[in-house]
């Protein structure tokens, strides 16, 4: 999972038809006006073509959540981040769901079946596991689940009062929860303290990040990785050592364009990609500053703007202190040191 800016803005034309709004119109006067939240009502209408198109432009034809090309292994599901439908809560589907976000355009993603449904799938040893997020919402204990329903004064986006603890690519940062292993599983980060992240655990049971399939899927993607930073870095010892060689100019380029595009936005797996190839491009960003001018030459736009930023990031040490801003942070810490 990568963040990913909503784009666009304003909803495809499919969520605002009169159908569609029909549709949200009579939840709404079924569950909140009537309070019979045993019936269930059709919500349907948000699945169509713009909203497909839409979703599969912005994601890049991946799963917004195993960052899997879905097209590999069935159609997109338009998934709805707080599901309509019900809610898991305590172990059980609760009815209704987030009825009134059927048809919001910030509540839909698109994912493949696997994390969006719940499905049996073989595990590494041998067992049986149902798992997919389908009804699954987390929240923290922190606060009460938001019901537009159940309010006593509801109003538009109360739900956003929640405290989610599933990741959604268009709010958090999931670099900040999620990172990988060689052999291709995921794993919620750690704090320097040891303690895990809650969202990146909780994301990775909802959604079954842990299917075999899947982390032989990442394995596989890893060892290309490896593999490509390996020709790089191969290559920039030949370019350090024969930098006039266009053979050598022109393959080094090459081997570092091939290796910026897999940690691209549309790339599969891209966050893990970035895990292993930033910190790779970190120990290229000496050599690529000593042959800047010539790297020019066969670097597109996107890659060499990439490079730009590990050679500011890793090449270019930062100025030392002047007496006086030494001065101003020794008075800051005696400043301190008294108040308390």
């Amino acid at each position: 999972m990568i963040r990913v800016k909503r784009q666009p803005r304003l909803p495809p034309s499919g969520l605002t038809t009169t159908a569609c709004l029909e549709q949200i119109e009579a939840a709404t006067k079924l569950y909140r006006l009537r309070r019979n939240w045993s019936l269930k009502t059709s919500l349907t209408k948000y699945n169509n073509p713009t909203v497909k198109t839409a979703l599969e432009a912005m994601f890049h034809g991946k799963c917004a959540y195993c960052e899997s090309i879905y097209t590999r292994v069935g159609p997109m599901d338009v998934e709805h981040y707080r599901p309509k439908g019900g809610v898991v809560i305590e172990g059980s589907v609760e009815a209704p769901g987030y009825y009134w976000l059927a048809a919001s355009w910030d509540n839909l993603l698109p994912s493949c079946r696997d994390c969006n449904r719940n499905r049996r799938h073989l595990l590494l040893d041998g067992s049986k596991e149902v798992a997919g997020k389908k009804n699954q919402f987390p929240i923290s204990n922190t606060g009460p689940r938001r019901r537009w329903h159940t309010a006593k004064r509801w109003k538009a986006g109360i739900e956003k009062e929640e405290n989610p603890l599933l990741l959604n690519p268009c709010n958090d940062f999931p670099e900040k929860h999620l990172m990988f292993d060689d052999a291709g599983n995921v794993l919620p980060t750690q704090s320097r303290t040891g303690r895990e992240s809650v969202k990146g655990k909780e994301t990775i049971r909802v959604c079954a990040l842990f299917r075999p399939n899947l982390i032989q899927a990442r394995r596989d993607m890893n060892k290309r990785h490896r593999s490509q930073v390996d020709a790089a870095a191969d290559a920039l010892g030949e370019f350090d050592a024969q930098p006039a060689q266009n053979a050598a100019r022109t393959n080094y380029a090459d081997e570092l364009r091939s290796l910026t595009k897999m940690r691209d936005d549309e790339a599969e797996y891209a966050l893990m990609a970035r895990q292993l190839i930033d910190p790779a491009l970190g120990t290229f960003a000496k050599g690529i500053r000593r042959h800047r001018a010539q790297l020019d030459i066969r670097m597109t736009n996107g890659a060499r703007n990439l490079i730009d930023r590990f050679v500011v990031a890793y090449a270019s040490p930062p100025e030392p202190p002047t007496a006086g801003e030494l001065a101003a942070r020794l008075r800051a810490i005696e400043t301190r040191w008294r108040r308390r």
